[in-house]
């Protein structure tokens, strides 16, 4: 496989230990990639990292926030940094297959301007019984189900110099930042950069591997998140589109009565979400 010279990826990352794995899975890959850029939010260095780093062909570079600035203000200076005309953000949780790296470069060099691919679990992972497919998304994973998918942040390329003459930035209003579960910074920079004419490329000859946290894989965290997305919905402004849009992903795939119940309460997590955000909006708009 030939060398990307083109591409860099870019990890965010606010956990050591994801980071590590993440590193050492990249390691056994071997991709050949001009430089991989390490944002550390507000952590200190691992201190095997270095040691990792220089047994390694791949050109690193690596900055760190002192405070945890949030992921949407780590992926902005990402755009501000990356050298080359290529840029694959990754969450530090990501596995992406060699082959998914490849892939990508090559439709970026064919002419496209943001790639994105499949999220999947590890193979081995199972989910709890109160995660169906209609609630996926809260963890970030695609349904098999579901054939019409776009470009999620957890692995998201675009072409750096479309987006800079774009002007574009990510929105630190909803990017996840500590223990805040705020989303959408990436599904509405990738719909802005849609709208002003930049093509999306899906990966369709792999998967990547979400390899989500088992503390995420809780009752109480996913009604948090549902409840965030709805929070997140008043700060892009999109109430109206994206309740229709939380309503038909919470009962598209329902299954039976907890199906439908599942359904039913994360949607009233998100619409409570929703009015929370709306009195907080409206008390500081009224001077409270």
């Amino acid at each position: 496989m030939s060398i990307c010279s083109e591409l860099t990826l870019g990890i965010c990352s606010a956990r050591e230990d994801l980071l590590m794995k993440q590193l050492n899975c990249l390691a056994d890959l071997g991709v050949l990639v001009t430089l991989v850029i390490i944002i550390l939010d507000g952590v200190p260095e691992p201190g095997q990292l270095r040691k990792l780093l220089s047994d390694s062909n791949v050109r690193f570079l690596i900055k760190r926030h002192k405070r945890q600035r949030g992921l949407s203000h780590s992926r902005n200076t990402l755009l501000s940094i990356c050298p080359t005309k290529y840029l694959i953000f990754m969450d530090d949780d990501t596995m992406p297959p060699a082959n998914a790296i490849y892939e990508a470069n090559e439709a970026f060099e064919t002419g496209f301007d943001i790639v994105g691919a499949r999220l999947v679990l590890p193979c081995d992972r199972c989910l709890p019984w109160f995660v169906l497919e209609g609630q996926y998304h809260y963890i970030g994973i695609h349904s098999d189900r579901n054939q019409k998918i776009t470009t999620w942040g957890a692995f998201m390329g675009v072409n750096v110099p479309f987006v800079k003459r774009q002007k574009l930035l990510f929105d630190e209003k909803l990017g996840r930042k500590g223990s805040s579960l705020q989303s959408g910074d990436d599904t509405s920079f990738i719909r802005e950069l849609k709208k002003r004419g930049a093509k999306e490329y899906i990966l369709n000859r792999t998967t990547v591997t979400h390899d989500i946290s088992i503390k995420r894989l809780t009752l109480r965290y996913l009604l948090r998140r549902a409840w965030w997305q709805g929070r997140s919905e008043v700060r892009r402004n999109s109430v109206l589109a994206g309740m229709s849009k939380e309503f038909t992903r919470n009962h598209q795939f329902i299954r039976g009565p907890l199906g439908l119940l599942l359904g039913i309460i994360c949607f009233l997590a998100v619409a409570g979400g929703c009015l929370y955000e709306l009195g907080r909006k409206g008390g500081r708009n009224n001077g409270y």
